[in-house]
């Protein structure tokens, strides 16, 4: 978004105060943007928790991010295979609830929501192997694994938004490893933990498995050029 707009960026940071806050995104941007520090300048931390109401924010600094703002990037969330649908709430249904009613709050804003492949499941079920962007995800015999479900309340509720008029779009990518050129990753993902324990062990499963990936790059810039 740095990169191919000039819009300021306000970014929903945990942390106790602004320079903690700048010190996690320092530490989360400075490989993607490769010493381009002009970029910082159009950087607005905002101390803030998905899982809490308002964002966490206090009502007035609520108030005054629903009138500056014009567009929404939710990517924001607890990706964790194991825990159950209870510890993902907060974080996933709720966060998305606040980040809705921050959407449609003074005036509306377009909401760019990162779903997953995941809410497929329970069509998946049915015996349906192509999906549409306008499938009912409704349809079938339900959802495994907190996350996948607390995904798919989200996504639904994002859906509901923009039946109801806000402008609204859905992303839904699969695995997203590192970036394509420079290898940048997120180290403690499952995929590369995974890697890291095959090599370290010295041992690797006889399997013949296709695992579908897409780069974190290209990922993140084919969603800016489509919600521009």
């Amino acid at each position: 978004v740095l990169r191919q707009t000039q819009a300021d960026v306000y970014c929903l940071v945990r942390a106790e105060d602004l320079p903690q806050a700048w010190q996690k995104l320092r530490t989360a941007l400075t490989p993607a943007i490769n010493k381009n520090e002009a970029l910082y300048d159009r950087i607005i931390p905002v101390l803030g928790d998905l899982g809490q109401s308002k964002l966490g924010m206090s009502s007035v600094q609520f108030e005054q991010l629903t009138q500056t703002i014009d567009t929404i990037y939710h990517c924001g969330a607890n990706v964790n295979l194991i825990y159950p649908y209870k510890a993902l709430y907060a974080t996933n249904v709720r966060g998305t609830h606040e980040i809705l009613a921050l959407a449609s709050t003074h005036h509306s804003k377009s909401v760019n929501y990162l779903s997953t492949l995941d809410i497929f499941e329970s069509l998946a079920s049915t015996g349906i192997h192509e999906f549409f962007e306008d499938a009912n995800i409704a349809l079938g015999k339900g959802i495994s694994g907190g996350y996948a479900q607390s995904k798919w309340i989200a996504e639904k509720m994002v859906v509901e938004a923009g039946r109801r008029g806000l402008p609204i779009s859905n992303y839904r990518p699969g695995m997203v490893p590192g970036h394509s050129q420079s290898g940048y990753s997120n180290t403690s993902d499952i995929f590369c933990r995974l890697v890291k324990s095959l090599a370290e062990v010295r041992q690797a499963p006889m399997l013949d498995l296709l695992i579908d990936m897409t780069p974190v790059d290209y990922v993140s810039q084919a969603i800016t050029s489509l919600s521009l």
